[in-house]
């Protein structure tokens, strides 16, 4: 694969023109353009596995602890979580460009 070395100074090799990932790649950046509610459903789904994740070590932590972690996850978990600053997330499109990627390659 020639790699070619970009002017800009964000991206240092680009893809080949002539290539099928690259073709794939922008049908799905194509679809994302024309459907901007797949992007807001990935950030959708990208918080609500933050607040299960969340959820569930509170859970854990409250084993053993004391009256007052057990009223801030909620005791059983009925009360709602809230995500703080965390972690930098994929971006949407980052994301929608690895799932067509990987229907595509089968894996």
């Amino acid at each position: 694969m020639n790699i070619i070395l970009a002017e800009s100074h964000f991206n240092l090799f680009v893809v080949p023109v002539a290539s099928e990932t690259c073709e794939v790649l922008r049908e799905a950046h194509r679809l994302a353009v024309w459907h901007s509610e797949l992007l807001r459903a990935i950030m959708a789904d990208q918080d609500a596995h933050g607040v299960a994740k969340k959820r569930h070590r509170l859970r854990v932590r409250s084993h053993g602890a004391g009256p007052e972690l057990l009223r801030y996850c909620g005791g059983a978990g009925s009360a709602p979580v809230v995500l703080g600053e965390g972690r930098p997330r994929l971006s949407p499109l980052v994301v929608l460009f690895f799932l067509t990627l990987r229907v595509c390659t089968g894996r």
